[in-house]
């Protein structure tokens, strides 16, 4: 069965937009944070934090550099898919569709790291590490749910006019 609206209360070129804005409004939000941690780690510093009990370096300036362009690129991406909703041109979704199932590969992949963490240090049996782990999973599951949802409505939508393009186009040729 077809999709035909994006929520229940909206159709799909809304739902589409408001995935757009999403995606601008997030990835300016983290592209700023991932700027300024950029700026206060120019010396060259690693982070280094306790996790689960074990110190380790979490973001290098490499690493914040490249989430920060990151995060900017889901911004441009998010920009070309409301120009795209706007104008009527599928092959402008198509970006943020491809950025957007990379997305949810590394969300997923996230989550699937810690569940496995999770068994091991539920071995441990030191209770604050393990609630430690289900926070942390739980917390990367969040991204993973919000991005499968709006690459659902953005697919639906660019079937449902690919599909009406079709379905005109053919009817053009049924009339000569």
């Amino acid at each position: 069965m077809a999709k035909t609206c994006c929520c229940g209360c909206l159709d799909l070129k809304k739902g589409a937009m408001g995935c757009g804005m999403y995606g601008i409004i997030a990835g300016i939000i983290w592209t700023g944070i991932y700027a300024y941690d950029a700026k206060t780690t120019e010396d060259g510093k690693v982070y280094t934090t306790f996790h689960l009990g074990i110190q380790s370096s979490v973001f290098g300036y490499k690493q914040v550099v490249a989430s920060t362009a990151i995060s900017a690129i889901w911004v441009v991406f998010s920009i070309v898919l409301l120009l795209g909703v706007v104008l009527g041109r599928l092959r402008f979704l198509w970006p943020w569709i491809v950025f957007i199932f990379l997305r949810c590969l590394f969300w997923g992949l996230v989550t699937i790291w810690y569940i496995v963490r999770l068994a091991n240090v539920v071995a441990t049996t030191d209770i604050l590490n393990v609630y430690a782990t289900i926070f942390l999973a739980e917390t990367f599951l969040l991204p993973l749910c919000i991005d499968v949802y709006t690459l659902a409505c953005v697919s639906a939508y660019h079937r449902e006019v690919m599909y009406t393009e079709k379905s005109l186009t053919e009817s053009d040729y049924e009339d000569l």
